[in-house]
């Protein structure tokens, strides 16, 4: 989810790729600036900068693929 917010993707758009309802990911998405206290998409990427969830994420997927 944090990959594709920071695409910067609609909600609408991370359905379509995700073969989900807009409705679920913005679920997904609220339930997500919750867990890291942001108000703002923008703030939970500057979190999640911050403590390198996406790097790890991406590192992790490479891995899987290679």
């Amino acid at each position: 989810m944090l990959q594709a917010i920071s695409e910067s993707l609609s909600n609408k758009e991370i359905a379509n790729k995700l073969f989900l309802s807009a409705s679920t990911i913005k679920t997904h998405v609220s339930n997500l600036l919750v867990r890291l206290n942001a108000k703002r998409r923008t703030k939970a990427l500057q979190i999640a900068k911050d403590f390198q969830f996406i790097q790890a994420f991406l590192l992790i997927t490479c891995n899987l693929v290679l």
